[in-house]
């Protein structure tokens, strides 16, 4: 009966064993604060209790080490390890509840582990196996100029001189601070402008190009003032690497058209008179009329010739010849910006 007992103890003593352990590595973790082409910070937290870490290509079958004294520094130089051969290399011992480590001199496009081992009893135990990854060599040169044609009420053609990536993405947005997109991270894009799927912050992914691809078309758009902004990548995947510079002209920014002006009907028509009516244009500061006695505005009434009358809705046109035929087109201004002409509008006027 005794000696059940104590086997029982025994067991209930090596699950609280396997239980610490297994608390203690949920404690341990990792994050990537930077990582550039050859080179990874990764912040380190921990109960304080000592751990032994190691690093590999992730593939790579670790042999259990012996776990030693050495100090981890805050900084290792690991390109004199040929990691393609399956090499791995000791990073130190470390207890502290964070510590900041930077990888350096390691290849690029690489998918590492950081093996993560804790005394357990005679040998070493394997506490975490934590991926990490080098970036592609980022783009040197970034997209330029910029440029648009086909603006329209509701769309517009975006160009631009391509840089020396593999790839590029086109950011559009109605918010001028774009929002600037993550290393090792792949973005949906979506010609449809506003689509959630292609959402990055303030703005939307557009367009991802690549080959000799340089322009985009959005269409389907409201009016307003889209801002622009271009990066040139390599690589894809969790190995993706933007070009987060400015180029010569890019960002830029381009407002639509002015939607053309809808005319309503003319009301108090009299033998020398009309009040001329139209529907307001989102954003013009005023609006410019054409009067005629023709239907292609050669013989333009004096008066009426380009006249602009402000931020209004109706005119009163007086002064007309009686019972003439009068022809009337709009269109929407404000400074850099101007409408195409409404629809031309028949009047005629009572005898």
């Amino acid at each position: 009966m005794l000696r059940k007992h104590f086997k029982l103890i025994a067991i209930l003593l090596i699950l609280l064993v396997n239980t610490s352990t297994f608390l203690a590595a949920d404690k341990f973790a990792t994050k990537i604060t930077n990582s550039t082409d050859n080179s990874v910070t990764l912040q380190l937290t921990n109960d304080g209790s000592a751990i032994n870490l190691y690093i590999a290509e992730f593939n790579t079958e670790m042999v259990q080490p012996n776990l030693s004294e050495k100090k981890l520094s805050n900084k290792i130089d690991a390109s004199k390890i040929d990691f393609k051969k399956n090499q791995s290399m000791e990073l130190g011992k470390f207890s502290d509840k964070s510590f900041s480590l930077t990888l350096e001199g390691l290849p690029a496009q690489t998918k590492f582990a950081l093996f993560a081992y804790k005394k357990g009893g005679a040998k070493s135990e394997l506490v975490s196996k934590i991926p990490f990854f080098t970036l592609a060599p980022e783009p040197k040169k970034q997209v330029s100029a910029i440029a648009f044609s086909n603006v329209t009420e509701s769309s517009i053609k975006v160009l631009f001189a391509q840089g020396t990536g593999e790839g590029r993405i086109v950011i559009a947005s109605k918010d001028k601070n774009i929002t600037k997109p993550e290393d090792g991270k792949t973005y949906i894009a979506n010609q449809k402008f506003g689509s959630a799927d292609s959402k990055i912050g303030n703005g939307f992914v557009v367009a991802n190009l690549k080959g000799k691809q340089s322009s985009v078309e959005l269409k389907d758009l409201i009016f307003g003032t889209y801002y622009f902004q271009v990066f040139e990548y390599n690589g894809n995947g969790d190995f993706i690497n933007y070009n987060l510079n400015e180029g010569n002209g890019n960002p830029r920014s381009k407002e639509l058209k002015l939607k053309t002006p809808q005319v309503k009907e003319p009301t108090r028509i009299t033998e020398t008179s009309f009040i001329a009516n139209w529907e307001k244009v989102e954003g013009a500061t005023s609006y410019v009329i054409d009067i005629a006695t023709d239907a292609k505005f050669v013989d333009i009434d004096e008066i009426y010739n380009n006249l602009d009358v402000g931020d209004i809705d109706s005119m009163d046109i007086v002064d007309l010849k009686s019972g003439k035929e009068y022809y009337f087109r709009i269109k929407a201004i404000k400074p850099g910006n101007q409408s195409n002409y409404s629809e031309t509008q028949i009047i005629k006027l009572n005898k």
